[in-house]
């Protein structure tokens, strides 16, 4: 008798995702307004928080985009700058 358990889902609070993407809170929201990020979900009035899930698949589509060979090893490429094929442009003052 096989049991596929699936997990439920973990709801991570903003500071999380700050810890694990190593993006700044209003780098977060940028993000978010340019359609680069996953939204967050509402958990009350003033509380949001996301899916670990989508989170996760963000963290891997950037690991993916900045070593295109997939595997991780080789040249390392830089993508400061760089959000879902999009180059934004530093802001000079």
């Amino acid at each position: 008798m096989q049991h596929d358990i699936k997990p439920e889902p973990t709801i991570l609070r903003r500071r999380q995702v700050e810890q694990r993407t190593g993006l700044a809170r209003s780098t977060l929201y940028q993000y978010i307004k340019d359609g680069d990020f996953p939204p967050p979900v509402q958990l009350g009035l003033r509380a949001v928080g996301w899916l670990e899930s989508d989170i996760s698949a963000w963290i891997d589509a950037r690991v993916k985009q900045a070593r295109p060979g997939g595997n991780g090893c080789g040249e390392r490429s830089s993508v400061r700058g760089v959000v879902a094929g999009k180059r934004h442009a530093r802001r000079e003052g």
